[in-house]
């Protein structure tokens, strides 16, 4: 009897509807020679940073980057019920195979093989690789297994994904998290209604300071330079890791200023604007020259005369004229 394990319970249901597996138990169906259950969606996934150690339960910078040996596995609470029931299909005596029937690709792979390999399962594993879900392609498909350890490697391409991304993730989110607390990052020190004073007296020269730290930091901090370039790249291949991007880069220095800005109106040191708009003109310069200096040292100077001429104008703009 071949075992066979699709990814969600309306794919189990189509494949075994064509295998004649028609006697519906709990959480799996049987019949001509088959069960059929399912996954729901991952069973197991990468333990968080504290399964590696009570330090970790706290968020300090002196304890990154946190680089684990070796993977540590947990199983979600609401899907623990399933995971047993595929370990115990798995150990049945009637088992004598099993089939991989999760999704064609690497993401499908990996759910698929954490569970076998959760399980200790030794039994002879195949492959089902369909990429319809015709009666006729299912058919076709389990007429044509192939054996399991030709996906070895989309296996391992799969794991060293999650790896990479579970490093990535963990490791930025806490970083800017602490250096949010921390440091200047967040823009100057300070009560908003304080920094709307010091502009009060010192005019542009506090923009420029305003500037000049952000300017800073993204370029020399070495761990926020490194990680603004990895996070650069990594956006485009993970939702976590672009949101983090997002809300590190661009949403929380826009929204300081935004308030910033809307203090130094209500005070009656600047013209009536948007404050939200104001933002956006005084930092997506800076965020430009980031990107077109970042890497060039010699011209280091030449970006921060630019920078000083974009904090005049933007002064003049915006600026009353007696305060």
């Amino acid at each position: 009897m071949k075992l066979v394990i699709a990814e969600k319970p309306s794919v189990a249901m189509s494949l075994a509807a064509v295998l004649g597996a028609n006697e519906k138990k709990d959480g799996y169906l049987e019949g001509g020679g088959y069960l059929v259950s399912w996954c729901v969606g991952h069973l197991l996934e990468l333990a968080q940073p504290e399964a590696y150690g009570e330090q970790y339960a706290r968020w300090r910078y002196g304890d990154l980057p946190i680089l684990p040996e070796t993977w540590k596995y947990e199983v979600p609470k609401d899907k623990k019920k399933q995971l047993d029931l595929l370990c115990r299909l798995m150990k049945d005596k009637r088992v004598d195979s099993v089939v991989c029937a999760t999704d064609a690709g690497r993401e499908g792979e990996l759910i698929f093989r954490l569970v076998y390999e959760h399980a200790g399962c030794k039994k002879p594993m195949e492959r089902l690789w369909i990429s319809s879900m015709e009666d006729a392609a299912i058919r076709d498909g389990f007429e044509y297994l192939r054996p399991g350890s030709d996906y070895d490697k989309l296996y391992d391409a799969a794991v060293c994904r999650a790896g990479a991304d579970w490093l990535i993730g963990i490791n930025a989110t806490r970083l800017f998290s602490v250096l949010y607390a921390a440091t200047s990052f967040q823009l100057p020190n300070g009560e908003l209604q304080e920094m709307a004073r010091e502009y009060a007296t010192g005019g542009n020269e506090v923009l420029k300071k305003i500037s000049s730290e952000i300017f800073h930091f993204y370029l020399k901090d070495p761990y926020a330079s490194q990680f603004r370039k990895m996070l650069s790249i990594e956006k485009y291949k993970n939702e976590e890791i672009d949101r983090i991007y997002r809300e590190v880069y661009i949403d929380t220095a826009i929204s300081y200023q935004a308030r910033l800005f809307e203090e130094m109106i209500k005070q009656g040191f600047m013209r009536q604007a948007n404050p939200e708009v104001m933002a956006l003109q005084f930092f997506s310069p800076i965020f430009l020259l980031l990107n077109k200096y970042d890497g060039i040292a010699e011209k280091e100077k030449e970006a921060k005369e630019i920078l000083g001429k974009h904090i005049e104008q933007f002064d003049m703009i915006y600026r009353k004229e007696a305060i």
